[in-house]
C-alpha cells in the first residue's frame, strides 16, 4: 500500500477529510528524506494538515525498514494532538506500528519518596499503597490536585534514584515507562527531551534512524532555555526546608540549625544583590566581585558543613539528603564558573523577578552543538512548521541549525485569503514611547470590538503594555457583552473551551502569538499591537548581535528582522484556521508603511487583502 492509497482511505476514518495534493505531496517528500538519510526544511502553513503528513510516510518507513523514529514537538497542545487525536487514525492503518510518548523523568513520581514521605505530607491519604495503585502512569498531571509544590519533594531525579538497588524498582513508573519505549517504533516527545538526551544524558532513547522537529520554529528558543544553566539561593533554600522530615528521621537538627543560620546571611546579601540588579541585565563590573565573592564563600560554607555528614549516611532515606548536597555542590560549581566567566562562547547574565536574582549562564554556541550531536547521530533530520521561511528563503534558519545543506520546500497555502480575509493598518497610532500610547491602543481595542461583536485576540509584546490596556479597557468590554480574558489569568486548554461557549476577547504575549487555535466566529478578528521585535536590551539579545557585529553582519537585518517576521507570520496565522473562517488582522504599528524593512513583513504573508485606515475611520465589513 502506498502513499496515495492510504491518503484514499482517510476518508473512511476521518469525518469531513478532504483530500489535499499538498498533504499528500508532503508526505512523499518526507519518506523520501528517510530512505536517503537527509536533512529536510519543509514549510506547510496552516491547513495541509501536516502531521497526518510525518505520521503517515513514518509509519510506512516502520513498516517498510524496521526502523525508529521520534516525533518532537514543542507544546504539548500538539503532543495531545498527536496521541489523542491522530495517532489513534493512524493506528487503524498501520496496526503494527508500536506509538508511545516519552517524558522526562521529573514528570514521574517517584514511589520510594512516595512512600517514605507520605505521612508527612499527604495526610490526607489514608492508604497510601492503594493510591498508587489507582495512578495509570504515575505523572505529574495525576497529582495535581494536591497543593503547589508538593509533586516537586516526591519527582523521580536522576541524583535521588537508587536505580536497580530500589526496593520499588520493579514497578517504578520512570523505568517502567523507559522500557515500553524499547518497544515502540514511533515516539513523541518534545524538543527539550530530544537535546537533553542527544547532547547530555543518553538515557531515553535508543538509536534513532529518524527525527522529525515540528513547530521547529521554536528550536532556537528551546535550545536556548536547555542551554541555560540558572539557579538562585532562594530555591536552595526551599530545598533545605523541603528536606526538613528527612532531616528529622536522621536526626541531623544541629547541622540543619547551622545551614539555615548560613542561609540567612545568604538571603541579606542577596537582598542587596536584588536592590541593585535591573531585570535581565548582562553580568558587569558595576556589581563589584567582592561581593558576589561573599555570596560564594557563604555557599561554599552550606556545601562544606553538609558534606561533613554526607558520607556518614548509608540508610535508604540518606540517598535523598546527598541528593540535596550534590544539588548545592553543583549550583557552587555554577557560581564559581560564574564569577570566573571562562568560556568566550557564553553570556554570563543576571535575571530578577521581584525580589529574586537568579544567576544564568546561556551557551550560545548553538550551530556547533547541533553539528556535533545532532547530525551524525540521526540518519535523517526533518523541519517542519508553518513559519521556517522568510519569502521561501531558509537562511537564516539554516544559519541558526547550523545546516549547510538540505532539502528545502515551501508549500502555498490551502486557503483563499483574498476572499477570506482582510488586512487593516492602522496608521494614527502614536509612537509607543509617547504618553498617549496605551490611550490609542485602547481606543482602537473598543473600536473593533464594538464592531467585530465576535471573538478578538489582541497581541502584544510585553505585559507591561498588556496590563495597562486590560485595565483600561476590561469594563467597557465588559458592556459591550464580551468575557475579557488576559494571560496568566487562565492556562490554554480552558481558555479556548471559554472561547468556543462566548464572545471572548483575549489579551495576550508571547506564545500565544502561536499557541492559539480557534475556528470560525469564535475567533474573527486578530489585533497586532506592534511588530513582534525581541527586547533588545536582553542580555542573550544583545550577546547575539555582538557576536553577528563581530562576523562583520548587520545584528538588525540579519537577526532581530529575521525573527520578527517569522513571528509575524505566525501571529497573522492565528485568523484562518479553516476554509470556512473568515475575519481581519489589524496592525497598530504604522512602521509596516514607514519603514523600509515595512514591505518586508507585508511581502512575507499569503495573497491578501491590505487597507489602511485611521482609527476613526475603521470600518469592519461583515463581509469579511
Amino acid at each position: 500500500m502506498g502513499i496515495d492509497e492510504i491518503f484514499e482511505g482517510l476518508s473512511l476514518k476521518v469525518e469531513n477529510y478532504e483530500k489535499r495534493q499538498s498533504q499528500i505531496e508532503m508526505s512523499k517528500d518526507i519518506y523520501n528524506l528517510m530512505i536517503n538519510g537527509q536533512i529536510g526544511l519543509i514549510e506547510a502553513p496552516t491547513g495541509i494538515g501536516k502531521s497526518f503528513s510525518y505520521l503517515i510516510a513514518s509509519s510506512l518507513f516502520v513498516k517498510n525498514f524496521k526502523k525508529k523514529i521520534v516525533i518532537a514537538t514543542s507544546t504539548i497542545n500538539l503532543q495531545k494532538q498527536l496521541i489523542l487525536k491522530d495517532i489513534p487514525v493512524i493506528k487503524e492503518i498501520f496496526k503494527d506500528v508500536a506509538f508511545d510518548i516519552a517524558l522526562g523523568r521529573q514528570n514521574y513520581a517517584c514511589k520510594r519518596k512516595f512512600y517514605a514521605y507520605a505521612s508527612s505530607i499527604f495526610s490526607n491519604i489514608e492508604d497510601p499503597k492503594a493510591f498508587l495503585a489507582n495512578l495509570k502512569h504515575g505523572t505529574k498531571d495525576e497529582f495535581d490536585f494536591w497543593q503547589e509544590g508538593i509533586f516537586e519533594q516526591i519527582k523521580s531525579e536522576k541524583d535521588s534514584c537508587m536505580g536497580r538497588f530500589c526496593p520499588q524498582y520493579r514497578n517504578c513508573f520512570f523505568f517502567n515507562a523507559r522500557s515500553r519505549l524499547k518497544d515502540a517504533d514511533i515516539i513523541v516527545t518534545n524538543h527539550h527531551l530530544v537535546f537533553s538526551d542527544l547532547f547530555e544524558i543518553g538515557e531515553v532513547f535508543d538509536a534513532i534512524d529518524a527525527l522529525i522537529f515540528d513547530e521547529a520554529h521554536n528550536i532556537e528558543k528551546n535550545l536556548t532555555s536547555f542551554a541555560t544553566l540558572s539557579f538562585n539561593f532562594y530555591d536552595q533554600l526551599n530545598l533545605i526546608r523541603n528536606f526538613s522530615s528527612i532531616i528529622g528521621k536522621l536526626r541531623l537538627f544541629e547541622l540543619i540549625n547551622k545551614a539555615m543560620q548560613t542561609m540567612d546571611k545568604l538571603k541579606e546579601e542577596l537582598i542587596k544583590l536584588a536592590n541593585i540588579v535591573d531585570y535581565s541585565t548582562t553580568y558587569d563590573e558595576r556589581y563589584a566581585k567582592d561581593f558576589l565573592f561573599r555570596i560564594s564563600d557563604l555557599q561554599k560554607q552550606l556545601v562544606f558543613d553538609l558534606v561533613n555528614y554526607k558520607d556518614k549516611i548509608d540508610v535508604e532515606l540518606g540517598i535523598d539528603f546527598k541528593a540535596l548536597v550534590d544539588k548545592l555542590s553543583i549550583n557552587l560549581k555554577i557560581m564559581e564558573s560564574f564569577l570566573s566567566q571562562n568560556y568566550n562562547e557564553a553570556v554570563y547574565w543576571l535575571d530578577k523577578f521581584k525580589d529574586i536574582v537568579l544567576f544564568n549562564i546561556t551557551n550560545l554556541n548553538f550551530a556547533d552543538l547541533l553539528k556535533k550531536n545532532l547530525y551524525p547521530k540521526v540518519d535523517s533530520v526533518i523541519f517542519t512548521s508553518a513559519t521556517l521561511s522568510i519569502n521561501s528563503d531558509f537562511s537564516f534558519i539554516k544559519g541558526i541549525l547550523g545546516i549547510e545543506k538540505a532539502f528545502e520546500k515551501t508549500f502555498k497555502t490551502e486557503f483563499d485569503y483574498k476572499s477570506q480575509a482582510k488586512l487593516i493598518i492602522v496608521n494614527n497610532i502614536c509612537n509607543p514611547q509617547n504618553d498617549g500610547y496605551i490611550d490609542d491602543i485602547s481606543t482602537l481595542i473598543l473600536t473593533v470590538a464594538s464592531q467585530i461583536n465576535k471573538g478578538t485576540l489582541v497581541l502584544f509584546t510585553s505585559y507591561k503594555t498588556l496590563n495597562k490596556a486590560y485595565s483600561k479597557t476590561n469594563d467597557a468590554l465588559k458592556k459591550l457583552g464580551y468575557t475579557v480574558l488576559k494571560q496568566g489569568l487562565i492556562d490554554n486548554y480552558n481558555m479556548q473551551k471559554v472561547f468556543f461557549k462566548s464572545k471572548t476577547i483575549l489579551f495576550g504575549v508571547n506564545s500565544f502569538w502561536e499557541g492559539i487555535d480557534i475556528k470560525g466566529d469564535n475567533l474573527s478578528c486578530v489585533i497586532m499591537t506592534k511588530l513582534p521585535f525581541e527586547v533588545p536590551t536582553h542580555p542573550i539579545e544583545k550577546a547575539k548581535y555582538t557576536n553577528l557585529e563581530k562576523k562583520g553582519q548587520n545584528a538588525f537585518i540579519n537577526y532581530s528582522l529575521q525573527k520578527a517576521i517569522l513571528k509575524f507570520k505566525q501571529g497573522f496565522g492565528r485568523l484562518i484556521r479553516t476554509k470556512n473562517d473568515t475575519g481581519f488582522i489589524v496592525i497598530a504599528d504604522n512602521r509596516v508603511l514607514t519603514k523600509p524593512y515595512g514591505k518586508i513583513f507585508l511581502n512575507s504573508l499569503p495573497e491578501v487583502i491590505i487597507e489602511t485606515k485611521s482609527v476613526e475611520d475603521l470600518s469592519l465589513n461583515q463581509d469579511h
